[in-house]
């Protein structure tokens, strides 16, 4: 599957609203101290997670996930592996995260940036997709990406959607 960049992709109101949720200053964030496979032994490699949905255990993992129904809708998905918020902090300097790949098997990544800010998605055959809000981009999840850190806001946040 060739990447998908889409800009403007959801309703203002929605978006506003889902940005306004998840980056409101009463949201639960869960720490998690590495980011890809061996980040555990790379500096500044941490982030925030709020998981919605886990497809290996097949539930919901969050009252919020009725939340992102509409969103979910709109990726006109067959079926959800997993959806987890995710933010990332300003550490004063771009942190580039270690790549990784979602899964294995091949399936639908999508990426929803709820702020504009200079981190941005990284593929291993040199694209970068600037985090820019309300820009979605849809790749095949076993593709080699990474994540950073932003320099220019307090937090860079995404909606991370993998499916069928």
């Amino acid at each position: 599957m060739e990447k998908q960049i889409v800009d403007d992709f959801l309703d203002e109101e929605y978006f506003n609203e889902l940005r306004d949720l998840v980056m409101g200053s009463g949201f639960m964030w869960m720490y998690q101290d590495a980011v890809g496979t061996h980040a555990e032994d790379r500096d500044g490699e941490f982030y925030f997670v709020h998981s919605l949905y886990n497809g290996t255990q097949c539930e919901k993992e969050s009252p919020m996930f009725n939340k992102i129904v509409p969103l979910l809708n709109a990726l006109d998905m067959k079926s959800l592996v997993r959806a987890r918020f995710l933010m990332y902090v300003n550490q004063g300097k771009q942190v580039v995260h270690e790549s990784h790949q979602d899964t294995l098997f091949p399936h639908n990544a999508a990426l929803l940036y709820l702020n504009t800010n200079d981190g941005y998605t990284g593929f291993d055959d040199g694209t970068k997709v600037q985090s820019v809000a309300n820009r979605l981009v849809v790749f095949d999840g076993t593709q080699w990406h990474h994540s950073t850190t932003c320099t220019d806001e307090k937090t860079r946040c995404v909606i991370a959607v993998n499916y069928f």
